[in-house]
């Protein structure tokens, strides 16, 4: 569950920075969407794990 939650908290990170002009928006982009699939991985695991 710490995991998720700190994958959730670097996703919110990564939202806030978008419109930063330093960070290049691809890279960015690409980060956040990776970070949102582990969170999405990490939620389905999760609920396999309690079942």
């Amino acid at each position: 569950m710490e995991v998720l939650n700190h994958s959730r908290t670097v996703n919110d990170a990564l939202e806030e920075v978008t419109g930063s002009r330093i960070v290049r928006m691809g890279a960015l982009e690409r980060a956040r969407t990776f970070t949102a699939e582990l969170a999405d991985l990490l939620d389905k695991l999760k609920k396999d794990d309690g079942q």
